[in-house]
């Protein structure tokens, strides 16, 4: 669960900079969607890994 959160910390953290960038103009709102997009399916893939990892540990420990 720590590992879920951290990642989810990181694209929070992403995001509140992104939104910053355009409030500031530095970049566009299309870009904003797009980038806040490829961090969510970021997010997604490596919280699958994370869930992967302990699924495999969680059956080795209890073939064990």
């Amino acid at each position: 669960e720590d590992g879920r959160v951290s990642v989810r910390n990181l694209r929070h953290e992403l995001n509140n900079k992104l939104k910053a960038a355009k409030e500031k103009g530095e970049i566009a709102e299309d870009d904003l969607k797009k980038l806040n997009a490829q961090s969510q399916k970021m997010t997604d893939i490596y919280i699958a890994k994370l869930d992967e990892g302990l699924a495999g540990k969680e059956k080795e420990i209890r073939t064990v």
